[in-house]
């Protein structure tokens, strides 16, 4: 039973993380966005007047293409041109920095989030087993992560039926339940992913998030139980 609701603690830890996850995503992107996109051309719809619903033409422009004589002919004739900027694609060495950056703040938050209460209650166990009040449990860890590896395991079996039974919902479920891997994600799925893209070596290489989450809550018990921090071995010296 206690197992159950430390399980229930970490799942909902782990559910808090993969919002935190999102919003530390989404913020590096619109970062990164804004410091190397820049536009480059606009969407042009040309309307008879300002009463017409449907346009009589519709265009791209770009600056690089110079003046817009097609626009200037359609205003002479005192039609009315409606235009909508658009950006240079988001690539290159920002995309790949932007994502190398936000990846990483991910799996250390990620991290930290999990192992939290898995520290504590290997460092309660310890003391419990010592004083005798309990027998030694070293795989408690594992079993209380199955409870988020559950989950993102799940996800990757809405991924295989999106993939070979096509559940449409399979991918965003996967991609959500797993964001604090969302770089990982672009990796191995392509950043222009479908599901009818994604390989079979890829589906495979999708596992790993359910793979990382049963370890780190394995190896944070563990580490408590054993009394070993890693934190004051790597800022301590002796």
């Amino acid at each position: 039973m206690q197992n159950f609701k430390l399980g229930f603690t970490v799942l909902g830890k782990y559910i808090i993380c993969l919002l935190m996850c999102f919003f530390v995503t989404f913020s590096f992107i619109a970062l990164f966005s804004m410091i190397s996109l820049e536009m480059i051309g606009y969407d042009a719809a040309i309307f008879e007047n300002e009463e017409a619903e449907a346009p009589i033409e519709e265009y791209k422009h770009y600056y690089s293409d110079g003046e817009d004589t097609k626009k200037a002919e359609a205003e002479a004739k005192k039609y009315i041109v409606v235009t909508r900027e658009f950006a240079n694609e988001f690539s290159g060495t920002p995309y790949v920095a932007c994502h190398i950056i936000a990846q990483t703040v991910s799996l250390l938050l990620f991290v930290a989030t999990l192992s939290s209460s898995l520290t504590k209650q290997g460092r309660a166990d310890l003391n419990a087993v010592t004083c005798g009040r309990m027998k030694e449990d070293k795989l408690r860890g594992f079993k209380v992560g199955l409870f988020p590896a559950g989950l993102s395991f799940a996800s990757w079996v809405c991924l295989i039926l999106a993939k070979f039974a096509g559940f449409k919902a399979g991918l965003p479920i996967y991609s959500f339940t797993n964001y604090h891997f969302f770089g990982y994600q672009k990796l191995i799925f392509g950043s222009t992913a479908t599901v009818d893209a994604i390989s079979v070596g890829a589906l495979f290489l999708a596992l790993l998030p359910t793979v990382v989450t049963l370890a780190v809550c394995t190896v944070a018990y563990l580490l408590a139980y054993k009394d070993i921090s890693l934190y004051e071995k790597a800022v301590y010296k002796k």
